[in-house]
């Protein structure tokens, strides 16, 4: 099989979850708990099938992780991979390598050969990122003050966890407690970043009167409820056709990058036809602020 590396540097050909990789429901089973062994993940059998991370989202892909902060940002910038970068190793990339290889030093001498080979070494990249980043000529970055480039993208389906609110946006901290408090008092899975949707905005109406939404998919076939007393439920969200930004930075210097997405709208003979969309890929608890990665989205369509 042809060597496939992902944009992190994951060897996704070696992957014991690649689909060429699995064979049956006995494959799946030994991957959902060796994963858990070395990594402590719970993923289901069921979701260990995966088409690998260069596949393009318009082909609907199967993928373990549903979400990738690392791979937004290399595709954005139009690299192969993250060693190709002129910050490489930044402090994204850096955190998973150094998660992976702490796992690799506790288990090297007690995993057999073949756990190594299969659930250790295709994430163990360091030296293989190294070797491709001092073979080319890297892109330079700009400076985190400048807006990533603006894109089409199909967002995927999933399910979601949500909690509505009306009020103002300082009551967001709080409310994503109370979101995530709801989903683990029900046992769910959250996955992937948090998102927040925006249906109306400050100037539009009265702070007050501010209708949000936040959002985390939930992992597993969870079934659909409306929303309680609190404004919390599950709904499933279709593929929607959306113009995405990746803002780098405070939060604070975001309508920088809100101005230049919603200008490439308009002369890429774009509309937009909903409500805008937030996905924040960071803990903020532990990520310097000019590190922060928060994803904008439009839905769009073109201009009849």
């Amino acid at each position: 099989m042809k060597e496939i590396i992902a944009r992190c540097g994951f060897i996704c050909s070696q992957c014991p979850a690649y689909r060429e990789n699995i064979r049956d429901a006995t494959d799946r089973r030994r991957v959902s708990e060796t994963w858990n062994k070395y990594y402590g993940l719970r993923i289901h059998p069921n979701e260990i099938r995966c088409d690998g991370y260069l596949k393009p989202d318009s082909e609907k892909p199967e993928r373990v992780t549903k979400e990738c902060p690392i791979r937004d940002c290399v595709q954005q910038k139009n690299l192969e991979n993250c060693a190709h970068c002129g910050q490489y190793p930044c402090s994204l990339l850096e955190k998973q390598l150094s998660n992976v290889e702490k796992v690799v030093e506790k288990h090297r001498d007690s995993a057999s050969t073949d756990e190594y080979r299969r659930f250790l070494q295709p994430y163990n990249v360091r030296q293989l990122l190294n070797k491709i980043a001092h073979s080319v000529v890297k892109q330079p970055v700009a400076d985190t003050a400048t807006p990533l480039s603006p894109i089409v993208k199909l967002t995927r389906e999933m399910t979601v966890a949500f909690i509505r609110v009306k009020g103002h946006y300082s009551q967001i901290p709080t409310a994503f407690g109370r979101l995530y408090t709801w989903i683990a008092d029900r046992g769910y899975r959250p996955v992937g970043p948090a998102m927040a949707v925006y249906y109306t905005t400050s100037g539009q109406v009265p702070d007050d009167d501010l209708q949000w939404e936040l959002r985390s998919e939930v992992a597993g076939m969870v079934a659909e409820t409306a929303p309680d007393e609190n404004g919390l439920g599950i709904r499933r969200v279709g593929t929607i056709q959306t113009a995405a930004m990746l803002h780098k930075g405070p939060y604070e210097t975001v309508n920088k990058t809100y101005e230049t997405l919603t200008r490439w709208i308009r002369q890429n003979g774009y509309e937009i036809v909903g409500p805008f969309e937030e996905s924040y890929f960071n803990d903020l608890a532990n990520t310097p602020n000019d590190e922060l990665l928060t994803e904008i989205r439009f839905p769009i369509k073109k201009t009849s």
